[in-house]
């Protein structure tokens, strides 16, 4: 949930979307907001013909983990996938109930040991870890 508030809070904002230079942004949100986003970001990409750039988080991604079988192999939409891990929950630090580490620990915060390496590596998508700023821009 923190990379599309992110986005939404650096990005330029347009009257028209339309008028953008670049293809105009779009969003997918589920019932609890993670649902089905990797899914929904293959389907745009490969209906516009076009290729597209999703900014996800590491829950978010976790929720539609069957989707990486749409990113490899020479069927895969032209799809750039940039995978925000922050350890799971971040959004939760920024709500009032962070200050209730009693409650926030064990019900609020998602921890996840998913090594994206691997689910990549086993639905053959490419990926680069990226560790810099340097790493990214390459």
């Amino acid at each position: 949930s923190m990379p599309i508030r992110d986005l939404d809070f650096f990005s330029k904002a347009y009257s028209d979307v339309w008028q953008a230079p670049i293809q105009p942004p779009m969003a997918n949100r589920g019932a609890s907001g993670i649902d089905g986003v990797i899914s929904t970001a293959a389907g745009i990409c490969a209906g516009c013909e076009v290729p597209c750039t999703l900014v996800i988080g590491d829950v978010a991604s976790i929720q539609d983990i069957n989707a990486f079988q749409l990113l490899g192999g020479v069927q895969a939409p032209p799809l750039t996938v940039v995978l925000i891990n922050n350890g799971g929950g971040g959004i939760f630090s920024f709500l009032p109930i962070s200050k209730h580490a009693d409650v926030m620990t064990p019900f609020f915060n998602e921890p996840h040991e998913a090594d994206f390496q691997s689910i990549c590596n086993a639905f053959n998508v490419p990926h680069f870890l990226c560790n810099s700023l340097q790493d990214f821009e390459a």
